[in-house]
């Protein structure tokens, strides 16, 4: 079933039937991702739940208008706070979506407040916890929020994930005190060697600048 929806997805793409396409994408998303629990072939269903984002993300390529945009602004708005998404681990594909819209549509700031709200973050997974509040990050660095990203590391220096990612965009800025101070801590706090590991070499290269 899902095989010719997706013929017909791909033919009114081709036809220029955007709204079309839409709502076979959203069919999709909403129908699979609230059975993947309950069947055997969730790989199967996750896939094609995937493949249908990346029909949405070829809408966006395309010269849509700006009624058209809001609509599916107000879609991904809707369905990125549905608890059937947080437990599948879907919510990370709607954001990638809403980030593109947010910018088409001068929305980051609303797009901030939707990431700023974690009242449920014990529905996600450790993982993808992690991985909105690097989206976060990288969205209030777009707006210069600089206080707010501070408060964010202060608070989570305990992650692993988000403390290197942390520490390699202060990298970037050539902002070796803070690097070398959050490396620091790191390496306090942490004793795995997958995260060590990076940790070391890090210390390593700030040294080299620090020498240079």
């Amino acid at each position: 079933m899902a095989d010719e929806l997706f013929q017909q997805a791909d033919l009114a793409m081709a036809q220029s039937h955007y709204t079309s396409v839409a709502y076979i994408a959203q069919s999709i998303i909403e129908k699979f991702t609230s059975i993947l629990r309950k069947v055997d072939r969730a790989e199967e269903l996750r896939k094609q739940i995937n493949h249908s984002f990346k029909f949405l993300q070829q809408l966006l390529e395309k010269p849509l208008p700006p009624d058209f945009l809001e609509q599916l602004w107000g879609y991904f708005k809707q369905e990125f706070t549905r608890i059937t998404y947080r437990i599948n681990e879907v919510v990370p594909q709607f954001y990638r979506l809403q980030r593109v819209l947010a910018e088409k549509l001068n929305k980051e700031e609303e797009l901030l407040e939707l990431l700023t709200d974690f009242s449920l973050q014990m529905q996600y997974s450790d993982e993808i916890y992690t991985r909105l509040l690097i989206n976060r990050i990288g969205l209030l660095e777009k707006l210069g929020k600089e206080e707010e990203i501070s408060s964010i590391v202060k608070n989570n220096l305990r992650n692993p994930q988000l403390l290197l990612f942390v520490i390699r965009q202060t990298l970037k800025k050539r902002d070796w005190k803070q690097a070398k101070f959050l490396t620091q801590k790191g390496i306090e706090q942490f004793d795995a060697k997958r995260t060590l590991a990076p940790l070391e070499e890090i210390m390593i290269r700030i040294a080299e600048e620090e020498n240079d």
